[in-house]
């Protein structure tokens, strides 16, 4: 069992809880310089300067934006957007790889005699925490390679976990996380095959300005499921397993990051207009 007072572990959770946060802030940050820096270089390219216009201190700078080529942008815009939905991706996964030792070494026995380990390693002199640590770290390991979802329900049934999630916020998890590991591991603009004779083919397979689309909308979606699972495994972990008492500061966390849902909801809306 667990030497740590309940208090210590409700510490140790929300900084787990309290990175996932303040990493997808610092995303929204640069999204927000990122999405200026599109509007400007839009604006400049579509509005012309008369050679007699009075020249501002700064006007050195514009020069410098407005000789940004369109295709230059386009490829900022792209790159831009493929590597916020990783990166918000990214921070959702590794918000579950921590969610999940956290769990299996607050409660050890969820892990199975099997996998703890062997009295030979005992008699090597290894610690049982040791063991403990490794064997965590090993299932840690080999739940990573499931979806999000059936992480999730893992999490369920092992631990007991009240974790309901609209389906909406399940199609999402599936679908942005296979956006990513497209984004990840294939790039690549031509397909190759044999012909009957044997001859290698080359063909295109994809636009190669943008092999994998990511509009605003698409982030702000991704955004909008991973804030709510976030939400859902926090008050559950806290509520649940922790009891943290209702002034705790791990709630009003977690209605922080409902309120950037919900601004995401929002943004999500203007785009479809």
């Amino acid at each position: 069992m667990p030497s740590t007072e309940p208090s210590d572990n409700l510490v140790t959770f929300e900084r787990i809880a309290t990175a996932f946060a303040f990493s997808l802030m610092r995303l929204i940050s640069s999204r927000i310089v990122s999405i200026t820096a599109e509007a400007s270089l839009l604006r400049l390219h579509d509005v012309a300067t008369e050679d007699d216009e009075p020249r501002d201190p700064d006007s050195h700078v514009i020069d410098q934006l407005r000789a940004v080529s369109y295709e230059e942008f386009d490829a900022f815009r792209y790159i831009s957007r493929v590597s916020q939905l990783v990166y918000a991706t990214t921070l959702l996964d590794t918000f579950l790889t921590d969610a999940t030792r956290f769990l299996l070494m607050l409660y050890p026995a969820s892990l199975g005699a099997t996998q703890i380990g062997s009295v030979q390693a005992l008699l090597e002199g290894a610690s049982i925490a040791d063991l403990l640590t490794s064997a965590v770290n090993k299932k840690v390991r080999d739940i990573s390679y499931s979806s999000f979802a059936e992480r999730l329900n893992l999490l369920r049934t092992t631990f007991g976990l009240n974790l309901p999630f609209d389906q909406a916020d399940l199609d999402s998890l599936n679908h942005y996380s296979s956006i990513r590991n497209v984004i990840v591991h294939d790039q690549g603009l031509f397909e190759l095959t044999l012909d009957p004779s044997g001859k290698i083919l080359c063909q295109p397979k994809t636009c190669p300005r943008h092999p994998t689309p990511v509009t605003s909308r698409d982030f702000y979606s991704a955004l909008i499921a991973y804030t709510s699972v976030f939400a859902s495994l926090v008050s559950a972990v806290s509520n649940d397993v922790l009891k943290a008492p209702q002034d705790h500061s791990i709630h009003k966390l977690v209605l922080s990051l409902q309120g950037l849902r919900e601004l995401a909801e929002s943004r999500r809306a203007q785009e479809a207009e």
